[in-house]
């Protein structure tokens, strides 16, 4: 009398519904293999609804989820949009680790693996420096600095510049300050081969033995400083002959000089190589730390270098 119980079973098995250990599709069963033709798999020990646990995946849900349904905190490991829910639950905290459609429609879902979205709509640090919050100074490293210093030196939440050689930060600016004081000293020259007028430099043919005199300001009537006497050279040099003024005097009133071939006191006067000539310098040549005049008369050129104190 076993053969209708036997057959029964075979009859069951061949709808092609899972294999049930414990349990059918309403609660407290365990899916094995396959789901069911209808989607979602058998149910696991949370029932067919919420918690439902499909390893191989239904027919219609695309995809399976291993644990969780459509409400908060469930997550989708591989599961597709149906099957448990979207991906990880409809509401905030799902998280989705290799697929899904979001890791939560609210904020706080997070997408490992894929997902179109993966975390909430809004978010954000602190905002660092800006033109509103360092209106009066410059920002270095997203901090508010003074904006006075040569190495910060800036205002309106600017960038904060880093002043040049020879500048300064003035009024919260990188330039020359005019009240600065400047050396300025010839270095070095070129002398013609003759003079102006073709003869030697010397009644018995000897080089030129040139000096410079300086004049600050060049409005000076009076030679300021003379440089040392370099014998028989055409291209002298020199370590003296310096005067001083400010950036704004230079810039202004400039400073002047001449050149003169020294004949000694057996030479009688002395040749001119170079007129006085004045120089008014720019915030950019005092910046240069040199500048050149020349040609002039017999000079064929003439270097001064211009060194902030």
């Amino acid at each position: 009398m076993r053969t209708p119980s036997l057959l029964l079973a075979l009859v069951f098995v061949g709808c092609g519904s899972a294999q049930l250990m414990t349990g059918g599709t309403g609660g407290g069963g365990t899916a094995r293999v396959d789901g069911g033709p209808t989607g979602g798999g058998g149910a696991a020990t949370g029932g067919g609804t919420a918690g439902g646990a499909a390893t191989g995946g239904g027919n219609t849900a695309g995809g399976s989820a291993s644990a969780g349904g459509s409400t908060a905190g469930g997550s989708a490991f591989a599961g597709g949009s149906a099957g448990g829910g979207s991906a990880g639950g409809s509401t905030a905290g799902g998280s989705a680790l290799a697929g899904g459609s979001a890791g939560g429609n609210a904020a706080g879902g997070s997408v490992s693996g894929g997902g179109s979205a993966g975390g909430g709509s809004s978010g954000g640090g602190t905002a660092g420096c800006t033109p509103t919050s360092c209106p009066s100074g410059c920002c270095l490293n997203g901090t508010c600095q003074p904006g006075t210093q040569p190495l910060a030196c800036g205002t309106n939440g600017d960038a904060c510049l880093t002043c040049m050689m020879n500048e300064s930060c003035t009024n919260q600016a990188c330039g020359i300050d005019p009240q600065s004081m400047w050396r300025v000293r010839p270095t070095s020259a070129r002398v013609a081969a003759t003079k102006i007028g073709g003869s030697s430099w010397d009644s018995f043919g000897g080089d030129p033995d040139p000096f410079v005199n300086v004049y600050c300001p060049a409005t000076s009537s009076s030679v300021t400083a003379s440089t040392s006497t370099v014998d028989n050279s055409y291209t002298p040099t020199w370590t003296s002959g310096e005067c001083t003024m400010t950036a704004a005097a230079l810039m202004s009133a400039g400073f002047a000089f001449s050149v003169y071939d020294s004949d000694g006191v057996l030479g009688g006067a002395d040749d001119l190589i170079a007129p006085k000539t004045t120089v008014v310098l720019t915030s950019a040549t005092l910046m240069a730390g040199t500048v050149t005049r020349g040609p002039i008369s017999a000079l064929t050129s003439i270097t001064f270098t211009l060194t902030r104190m």
